[in-house]
């Protein structure tokens, strides 16, 4: 069962990761596309570097929506921290300019819950765990 699991997370992630970054499009969550004709040639660069880099950092802003499984202790983090504020996603916002959006927190016992509300509603995060095949055939099959 755990190994359903994590398999469903990496093929997620993977699906997650493909919409977010895509085949070489340039449409931006959270942020304004330019328009031909309107980027300097640095800023294409800084584009093409991001893009074709592990770890390139993206001239702009970028924002992914996040359906987050929680956990009782908050996962240990510091009192100030959040999900959306804390020391990872400050480290992956200096170092590659993105940001994730929680669009709904749950516990383990009403993430599920959760993912079936996103799914029957439309509106998907971009990266969410799937927990089982069942679900993440409804989801390949658009119902």
């Amino acid at each position: 069962m755990r190994r359903k699991r994590w398999l469903a997370a990496i093929l997620a992630a993977g699906t997650a990761c493909t919409a977010l970054f895509g085949c070489g499009s340039r449409q931006i969550v959270g942020t304004e596309m330019a328009r031909p004709g309107e980027s300097s040639e640095k800023e294409l660069q800084a584009w093409e570097e991001a893009k074709n880099t592990p770890y390139g950092k993206y001239p702009e802003l970028i924002t992914y929506t996040l359906g987050k499984m929680t956990g009782g202790n908050r996962s240990n983090m510091p009192e100030r921290d959040t999900y959306e504020d804390n020391v990872y996603t400050r480290y992956l916002r200096e170092c590659l300019n993105i940001q994730n959006k929680d669009v709904f927190e749950a516990m383990e016992d009403q993430y599920t819950v959760n993912v079936d509300m996103a799914i029957a509603s439309g509106e998907l995060p971009d990266v969410m765990v799937i927990e089982d095949r069942e679900t993440l055939i409804r989801l390949a099959e658009g119902e």
